[in-house]
């Protein structure tokens, strides 16, 4: 999304130097290296040279002034993950109820993952944000949300499988379709993007899985916890670092972890089944990553 000039133009095609540089001053007659324009070359110019400067200065104007256009346009969006987050976590805890410690443990937690998505929108050189980084920040608030929920839950406030639960965690899970879409749609995607819908979808599921552990069983805290497994496993193990491959059979199994959970957190279905979808989805969820060890390490030992 950048524009830089070329340090160098020669504007005639015979220049001796090299042509016109942009650090140089200009100095007629000081010969090769430092600049082209000599009186005959002025004479045959004639405004193409202060032309082609206005030119590249306007350019960079434009630049600069897109860049700033894109930064605000980040900041807000920053501050509205942040500031929405905020205000789902207070209606929240003043519908549902709870001791004051327990309100404001809620609405704490839930603003830990919509502030780390929207400090990572921010850190971008230049800061920026797309129409899918909205879905995703959306996505992000929604997540925190779940948290605040779960930390009810946890305090006796609300049973581990609630409607809140799931009505939060439904639309959340949807919207994981959409901001892909929107990002191939608007020739948008980019790897900054990719990474915070990826870390988005991460910790959605850990979330999702903690107030299973009491009502399913311990398992399912496995499906919240593989990926980060896997990270915590590739600080040992170089070979796991190494970039990835596009595989649908992953992208298909990442899938059912959510439909899985989000169905298990709602209160009408029998806990046998959930318990019974968990472990489908954990063992499918072993095997892709398992596939995934295996073919890291081979190309790595096969590269060595």
């Amino acid at each position: 999304m950048r524009a830089h000039r070329p340090e160098s133009t020669c504007l005639t095609g015979d220049c001796p130097g090299g042509g016109v540089t942009d650090h140089a001053p200009i100095v007629p007659g000081t010969g090769p290296g430092r600049s082209c324009w000599q009186p005959q070359a002025d004479e045959r110019l004639g405004i193409l040279a202060p032309a082609a400067k206005e030119s590249g200065q306007e350019e960079e104007t434009v630049t600069r002034t897109g860049n700033t256009v894109a930064t605000s346009r980040a900041l807000m969006d920053a501050a509205a993950t942040v500031l929405g987050s905020v205000i789902s976590g207070l209606l929240l805890v003043l519908l549902l109820g709870g001791g004051w410690p327990v309100q404001g443990a809620g609405v704490v937690v839930g603003l830990v993952v919509p502030t780390v998505a929207a400090i990572s929108i921010l850190r971008r050189t230049p800061p920026a944000s797309t129409g899918a980084d909205r879905v995703t920040l959306f996505r992000g608030v929604l997540t925190g949300a779940c948290a605040t929920v779960v930390v009810l839950s946890l305090a006796d406030v609300l049973p581990p499988r609630s409607w809140p639960l799931f009505a939060l965690a439904l639309p959340a899970l949807l919207l994981d379709a959409v901001d892909g879409w929107l990002a191939r749609r608007s020739n948008n995607a980019s790897p900054s993007g990719g990474r915070l819908d990826m870390e988005t979808d991460a910790v959605f599921l850990m979330i999702l899985s903690i107030p299973l552990v009491w009502s399913v069983g311990p398992w399912a805290l496995g499906i919240g916890a593989m990926r980060y497994l896997f990270v915590a496993a590739s600080w040992l193990r170089p070979a796991l670092r190494q970039k990835l491959a596009f595989s649908q059979f992953r992208r298909v199994v990442a899938g059912i972890q959510g439909v899985v959970l989000v169905s298990a957190v709602m209160p009408v279905m029998p806990v046998s089944a959930a318990a019974v979808a968990t472990w489908a989805a954990l063992l499918l969820l072993g095997v892709s990553f398992g596939k995934d060890v295996v073919t890291l390490e081979r190309a790595r030992s096969e590269g060595s």
